[in-house]
C-alpha cells in the first residue's frame, strides 16, 4: 500500500492497543525531520483495509460476471502493459550492465598501462585489478541472468503473437 498524499510505502504496525488490531501508517512521516516528507502520518486500520479489499474484489467479481468478454479483455491488456514495462525496464538494466562491462574492462587496461609504465606500485595494481575483476564477473553474471529471461520472454511473446 502506498500513501495517498506523498505516494511512499505504507508499513503496518502490529501493536497491542488493548484491541490487537493492526495499523498502517506511512514511511515518510518519520523520517527525519519528522513531517517533512509527509505532512500527516495516516493511520489506517487493518478493519478498514479489510473492508476495502474485500469491496474491491466483490465490485471486480460483479463486473467479470456481468460482461465476461469486456473483463477478458481488460485483464489482457492490463498484463500485456504490464509484460511491456517489465521488458523495458530489463532492456534498460541490460544496457547499463553492459555499459558498466565496457567502463570495467577500460579500468583494468588503464590500470594494466599505468603498472607497466610504473605510475601504479604492484601490490596496488594487484588489489584494484582484483577489485574490479571481481566486479566485472559479478556484472558479467548478473546480465546473464537478466538478459537469458529477456531473450525469452520475447521468444514467448513473438511466438505467441504469430
Amino acid at each position: 500500500m502506498y500513501c495517498a498524499d506523498c505516494g511512499a510505502k505504507m508499513y503496518v504496525h502490529r501493536t497491542y492497543n488493548g484491541k490487537r488490531e493492526a495499523q498502517y501508517t506511512c514511511s515518510a512521516y518519520s523520517k527525519v525531520p519528522v513531517g517533512e516528507l509527509c505532512k500527516t502520518q495516516h493511520r489506517v486500520s487493518e478493519k478498514n483495509v479489510i473492508q476495502l479489499i474485500t469491496e474491491l474484489l466483490r465490485s471486480i467479481a460483479e463486473y467479470s460476471g456481468l460482461d465476461r468478454e469486456a473483463f477478458i479483455q481488460t485483464v489482457r491488456q492490463a498484463q500485456e502493459k504490464q509484460s511491456t514495462a517489465d521488458i523495458l525496464k530489463l532492456k534498460q538494466t541490460v544496457e547499463d550492465d553492459c555499459r558498466r562491462l565496457d567502463e570495467l574492462e577500460t579500468l583494468i587496461c588503464r590500470i594494466y598501462e599505468d603498472n607497466i609504465l610504473g605510475k601504479l606500485p604492484d601490490d596496488r595494481y594487484m588489489f584494484l585489478s582484483s577489485s574490479y575483476a571481481a566486479t566485472l564477473s559479478l556484472v558479467t553474471v548478473l546480465a546473464g541472468i537478466i538478459v537469458i529471461p529477456t531473450y525469452m520472454v520475447l521468444v514467448t511473446s513473438l511466438l505467441g503473437a504469430g
